[in-house]
């Protein structure tokens, strides 16, 4: 696979700051964290999923994190398009 922030790949990523591009690689941003609620139990069948469930954790004043050691539900700022495929999407940002 050719670097994603390469002018020979099809592949993509949205929300790249200039800082974000390593030379191996992107770092990829935070966007939300949520805890998971390991009193439920995840389902998943033919007919229904049911997932446990959880709550967001805030970033403090200066926008870090804090986390207890656990298992947590991250999602990124960004989205990665690998390939072809990359070219028929359109990029979003949040």
């Amino acid at each position: 696979m050719k670097h994603v922030s390469s002018t020979h790949t099809q592949s993509t990523a949205t929300c790249v700051q200039s800082k974000d591009i390593q030379p191996n690689a992107i770092d990829v941003r935070l966007a939300k964290v949520f805890t998971i609620n390991d009193t439920k139990t995840f389902t998943i069948s033919e007919s229904e999923k049911v997932h446990r469930g959880g709550a967001e954790v805030l970033p403090d004043a200066s926008g870090w994190f804090t986390l207890a050691p656990g298992c947590y539900e991250a999602i990124m700022e960004n989205e990665v398009c690998i390939g072809a495929i990359a070219s028929k999407l359109s990029a979003r940002c949040s």
